[in-house]
């Protein structure tokens, strides 16, 4: 067993982010010569969320068969408690999926790893593919300590291009306000004659 440190990643990514944690267990292979790794990767999802992790291990170990990757789901409720006192006894997952609430206390437990090395020599990650205000805010003197699955509590606003078209309204454009985003949402609102709403011209949180 060896330390590697603790690298996290915000909600959810695929497996190939899902790099480095803390301390992956190596073995070698007697009949290969060929050292056997198993990384640990907590999380704390539910049912859908766990089907989806099983899923993304299962290819990974078809493809990579000297890499094991061993799921530990914790309850929601014990999950910091439990990495914080994994870190203080060296006995932490080598792979986190956490809340962002959750990044001060481990980051101030000293068992994040800057994941910077890693993403370097990985050419499948490109991290420009992240929003940088994203990877911004997980970034320390440079160091990148994880990396995001999506953007909460940010809340980005996409749209429809074709609706848009089709009302003869201008895109948004990166100085617009919260009044430009009523009013495109009132003119995209469509009803029928008996005043219905057909349409919506704005969905908020869909959870």
């Amino acid at each position: 067993m060896y330390r590697l440190g603790i690298a996290v990643l915000l909600r959810f990514a695929t497996l190939v982010a899902l790099l480095v944690l803390l301390g992956c267990g190596e073995q070698r292979d007697r009949a290969t010569g060929q050292k056997q790794v198993t990384i640990r990767v907590a999380h704390f999802g539910g049912p859908a969320q766990t089907m989806i992790f099983d899923e993304i291990v299962e290819a990974w170990d078809k493809a990579h068969p000297d890499v094991t990757v061993k799921l530990e789901r914790v309850p929601g409720g014990q999950y910091l408690t439990k990495l914080l006192t994994g870190i203080a006894a060296n006995v932490a997952p080598d792979v986190a999926w956490v809340e962002n609430h959750h990044m001060p206390a481990l980051f101030l437990k000293g068992g994040l790893l800057p994941l910077n090395e890693f993403l370097a020599a990985d050419s499948t990650i490109n991290i420009k593919d992240y929003w940088a205000e994203e990877v911004e805010r997980f970034t320390v003197d440079g160091q990148v300590y994880a990396l995001p699955n999506d953007t909460a509590p940010v809340a980005p606003v996409f749209y429809n291009k074709k609706l848009f078209d089709q009302a003869g309204l201008e895109y948004p454009r990166d100085d617009w306000d919260w009044n430009d985003l009523l009013a495109k949402a009132q003119a995209l609102t469509v009803r029928d004659e008996a005043g219905r709403v057909v349409q919506y011209g704005f969905l908020g949180w869909a959870w």
